[in-house]
């Protein structure tokens, strides 16, 4: 028994079907499947061979998104409601590697408008590595500083107190004199 190419299976269930027979004897004669016959018989009435399996929900949408298309056209497009296309995106987003941001921003919702605009900071205003680390290290002093800050106004306020004690005791003693 030798093994044919797919070339001469084609040919050989061509010539099955134009002899007549029927797809359980070609499957048994050629040894080919029944959707290998339904491929011969398309291509021998000139039908397009190409199946185009209809792709689900999720997977439509990330194939939009891939295709550079926005969140609000992939929901015109499948006609979705908008928390569910949101999710696709998330999930396209997650495939190509940005995953981190997703979660940060799913985890800081609360925060979206915020963070936003240091985005948009960042992007107005190129900074280097340096600058980052410089920027991150003030934030870390922050609490400490709030809190040298309160102890200062106090100060201030008590200075500011004696100061109005003193010039009115000054005033006292001219007035008696």
């Amino acid at each position: 028994m030798t093994i044919k190419s797919q070339n001469e299976k084609e040919k050989l269930v061509m010539t099955l079907l134009e002899d007549g027979k029927n797809w359980q004897e070609i499957t048994k004669e050629a040894h080919v499947s029944c959707s290998f016959v339904s491929m011969v018989n398309k291509k021998m009435l000139g039908e397009d061979i190409s199946v185009k399996k209809k792709l689900s929900i999720p997977t439509e949408a990330i194939k939009l998104f891939s295709e550079k298309k926005s969140i609000i056209e992939v929901t015109i497009i499948l006609d979705r409601p908008i928390l569910e296309i949101q999710k696709y995106y998330n999930d396209y987003l997650r495939l190509v590697h940005i995953g981190f941001l997703v979660s940060l921003i799913e985890a800081h919702k609360d925060h979206l408008p915020t963070i936003i605009k240091l985005i948009k900071y960042v992007i107005q205003n190129p900074f280097t590595k340096n600058d980052l680390i410089a920027a991150l290290t003030l934030v870390k002093h922050i609490p400490r500083l709030k809190t040298t800050k309160k102890n200062l106004e106090e100060r201030i306020n008590g200075l500011s107190k004696t100061r109005d004690y003193l010039l009115n005791e000054i005033h006292d003693i001219r007035q008696m004199n």
